[in-house]
């Protein structure tokens, strides 16, 4: 599923939430692109990113690991083969990287942003 980019801003900003959102989208077709969320996850700590890329960086996130979350990824079934355990396992540490970065840009951000990273946390504390 394809999303079109957020209308306004610069067209630097067009062209990051385009590749955030076809990272994403990567992440969604195949394992093979989990890295991927590395990538996100390192822009998104990235001090160099503006407020807009942090939003879409976190909400990206969010989508990701709730998609990851209902489909059953981060839990291993009791029979899984040692790499699987391995890829749950790092997938989890991913999932806590990205919950600690949300809690320090909601501690530092200003509120406007702060709405959007709220719902985010909120959603990822759930599981």
């Amino acid at each position: 599923m394809k999303r079109r980019a957020v209308e306004g801003g610069n067209g630097k900003d067009k062209l990051e939430i385009e590749h955030i959102q076809e990272l994403e989208d990567q992440i969604a077709e195949s394992r093979k692109y989990y890295n991927n969320i590395v990538t996100l996850l390192s822009k998104l700590d990235d001090a160099s990113t503006d407020k807009a890329g942090r939003k879409a960086l976190a909400v990206s996130l969010c989508r990701v690991f709730c998609r990851l979350l209902a489909g059953g990824q981060l839990n291993p079934p009791k029979s899984a083969a040692e790499n699987e355990t391995i890829l749950v396992a790092w997938l989890k540490e991913r999932y806590q990287e990205y919950k600690t970065a949300l809690v320090g840009i909601l501690r530092d951000g200003e509120p406007s942003q702060q709405v959007y990273l709220h719902i985010a946390l909120h959603v990822c504390l759930f599981y």
